[in-house]
């Protein structure tokens, strides 16, 4: 590889995670990309992401195939581009997220199929006009450079990838995944770039092949789509920022690589992993499956069952799903008082306060556990859960003010809380607010949770 081999970091701030850009047939790391990083460095969102562009060997001249030099074929900078995030500048980073250009993309998805370490890193991947079917106008120019060969849509190469990513993903391609296309983009047509993929992970953006990539200003749509995907419904700083979402949507997936196959055997600390995990990443209805098939269990994977059922029946309204819900988590407060575990107490009291408040029973009886809970809560290590569930019972007790420094110090606990679960408490919380037709205070409970330092 040539000097355009390079790696030129754009904002280093020594984080957990990189964005990395990677040119396409043609391009060069330092200008392909336009005023493209700068915008996303400028993303306040973005904070804890350092941002890179990969330069590979790729030019005009012909390749002179065994006399001196040639450009390397995409296999090989699939090679190469795993090197590089396994040595070097990349080396210590937790989560990538790559965002290719053209020929870039079809580097980007044969490093992925052929690399399960890179897969394990990899929390985004974006393909701007990526001619993931080929191209049939490469056809005529195949003899003269090796890179337009691969990328010949009756070659051998395409036709190799989209087997080996069929047999990969046959349903849909891994989690955080889009393609791009440009509505105006002649050179790589929608057939090629969007076809291949789910409809869902399909995107169309204003410009032709090469303005796709090179935005003018922060707000232009391409821009705005990789922005919104990377964050998703993180908060914009703290513990529930993009960056940490990314690494625990990473940590959910090593799970669930690890202990799906073996579910009915785990004990039931690995089973409630397995279960978050699989709910973290959009699988709730597995979540629900192993839960279920495990049978009678301690009160902590019974509670989480619950959970599922709870949220089951806010989404969709099951009777079933209340009754059997209030049932575990009664039956588990009551196991655990009994034994005067109260971080478990504590954990079942506050959700049957939910279920009932939902249902607008007894408030009286209503109150009453909430007491409860703020009694177990007093006996407990005050972590996390606890001074969230302090919280949590306060706002039934009609303590707004006293709620909210709750939730303030639960958020600032160290270390800092991991994402999912300030998600769950920042749910609840609001969903109780709203139950209690207190609806003035939620912008007060989001700024705690959305816009709290940690």
């Amino acid at each position: 590889m040539n000097d355009q081999a390079i790696i030129k970091a754009l904002r280093k701030d020594d984080a957990d995670n990189a964005i990395v850009f990677i040119h396409g047939f043609g391009g060069r790391p330092e200008s392909t990309w336009g005023s493209f990083p700068d915008f996303l460095a400028q993303e306040s969102a973005l904070d804890g992401w350092d941002l890179y562009s990969l330069g590979y060997t790729t030019s005009l001249a012909p390749d002179f195939r065994g006399i001196w030099t040639g450009s390397p074929s995409i296999p090989t900078i699939a090679k190469y581009l795993q090197t590089r995030v396994s040595v070097g500048e990349l080396e210590g980073y937790k989560a990538l997220t790559f965002i290719a250009h053209s020929m870039g993309g079809l580097v980007v998805q044969r490093a992925l199929l052929d690399h399960d370490d890179l897969r394990g890193r990899t929390a985004h991947v974006f393909l701007f006009g990526t001619p993931s079917a080929g191209l049939k106008k490469a056809g005529w120019i195949r003899w003269f450079k090796r890179q337009t060969e691969d990328m010949d849509a009756g070659g051998a190469f395409i036709k190799g990838l989209r087997e080996d990513w069929e047999a990969h993903w046959p349903k849909d391609p891994p989690p955080r995944f889009w393609t791009v296309a440009g509505d105006t983009d002649e050179f790589v047509p929608a057939s090629s770039s969007l076809d291949p993929f789910p409809d869902h992970q399909r995107l169309v953006v204003p410009g032709n092949h090469l303005e796709i990539v090179k935005p003018e200003a922060a707000d232009n749509l391409g821009v705005q789509a990789v922005v919104n995907a990377i964050t998703g419904e993180a908060a914009p700083g703290g513990p529930w920022n993009a960056a940490r979402v990314a690494l625990q949507m990473l940590d959910f997936s090593e799970v669930v690589d690890t202990l799906d196959a073996h579910a009915a055997e785990l004990d039931d600390k690995h089973l409630i992993q397995l279960a978050i995990a699989l709910e973290g990443l959009g699988r709730s209805g597995e979540a629900m499956r192993v839960l279920n098939d495990a049978g009678e269990r301690g009160t902590d994977a019974r509670g989480v069952l619950a959970g599922r059922l709870k949220r089951r029946w806010i989404a969709e309204g099951r009777e079933s799903d209340f009754g059997r819900a209030l049932q575990l988590y009664k039956t588990a407060y009551a196991e655990a008082n009994a034994l005067e575990d109260h971080p478990q107490a504590f954990y079942h009291g506050i959700n049957v306060c939910f279920l009932l408040a939902a249902r607008g029973g007894d408030r009286q009886a209503v109150e009453t556990m909430a007491e409860k809970v703020l009694a177990h809560c007093a006996e407990a290590q005050k972590d996390f859960w606890c001074l969230g569930t302090e919280g949590e019972a306060k706002l039934y007790l009609g303590d707004i003010e006293g709620a909210l420094e709750a939730f303030k110090e639960a958020i600032a606990v160290q270390p800092p809380p991991r994402p999912w679960q300030v998600k769950s408490m920042h749910s609840q919380a609001s969903q109780a607010l709203a139950i209690l037709n207190r609806h003035k205070h939620l912008q007060k409970i989001d700024k705690v949770f959305r816009e709290h330092p940690g």
